[in-house]
């Protein structure tokens, strides 16, 4: 008799959320929780999201979408079409891109979070793109980021006609957090206090000249939140448009190995 062998290839299942849908409880087989704290869909923006399984074991694992306020979001994926969630199978070495492009008139905003297998680990980035016509597009790309960092610090640059925004995604599914926004200058001067209320899964972004206190400055904006479950991006627009993305840089201490 022949014997047949069965292997795991990458491939997405889309499932929709019914309305008045309560958030999915986390199962026991996932360890933890990797989330991308912005994605910009519309107009002149498209999103690109890459998974890797860079483990020794094949990995099925779901990537949730979900809107500012912390409702699901369906977005429209190539290929796949549109959904709230998605569950991806992975091989062992195994990647697959996701394309969201630019299909409405207007940004639409908000975040995603994958659950990571037991089994395996999944790597991943995103890729933001503005494709503003009469110009190259500008490009620039995030890794996924861990929800276990509730207190960190990020460099801004306002000076020389420069924009430094940020997002900033709660995603506890039951625990509101208050995010304490402490701006200084390079020399370690208090510039500007300021707090942001986040419910339960949701999203805000803002940029810093949206401040007339940081017009025209450098220097740090250091960021406490009250729960754990916190994870940031940011960006810095030059005059001409073109951006790049700023990591934020933990305050917590490491034991050495």
């Amino acid at each position: 008799m022949k014997k047949f062998k069965f292997y795991l290839v990458a491939s997405v299942f889309c499932f929709l959320a019914l309305a008045g849908e309560p958030p999915k409880k986390k199962l026991d087989f996932f360890s933890d929780e990797e989330v991308v704290p912005h994605i910009a869909v519309g107009g002149v923006w498209t999103t690109t999201l890459t998974f890797l399984n860079v483990g020794g074991g094949a990995g099925v694992f779901p990537l949730r979408f979900w809107t500012p306020q912390g409702q699901p979001w369906e977005v429209f994926v190539e290929g796949l079409g549109r959904c709230s969630e998605f569950t991806i199978s992975l091989p062992a070495g195994g990647s697959i891109d996701l394309v969201l492009p630019s299909q409405e008139p207007d940004i639409q905003t908000g975040w995603a979070e994958i659950d990571q297998p037991s089994a395996t680990r999944i790597a991943g980035h995103a890729i933001f793109a503005d494709r503003t016509e009469g110009r190259p597009p500008f490009e620039a790309v995030v890794l996924l980021t861990t929800w276990r960092d509730n207190q960190f610090m990020l460099p801004f640059d306002n000076s020389g006609g420069n924009n430094t925004c940020m997002a900033l995604a709660n995603s506890s599914q039951f625990n509101p957090t208050t995010v304490s926004l402490d701006f200084t200058d390079q020399d370690a001067n208090r510039l500007l206090l300021s707090s942001k209320d986040l419910a339960a899964r949701n999203q805000t972004a803002f940029c810093f000249a949206d401040f007339p206190e940081l017009a025209g400055l450098r220097g740090v904006l250091r960021v406490v939140g009250s729960e754990l479950e916190l994870t940031a991006l940011a960006f810095r627009f030059n005059p001409g448009g073109a951006f790049t993305t700023f990591f934020t840089m933990s305050e917590f201490v490491h034991p050495p190995l």
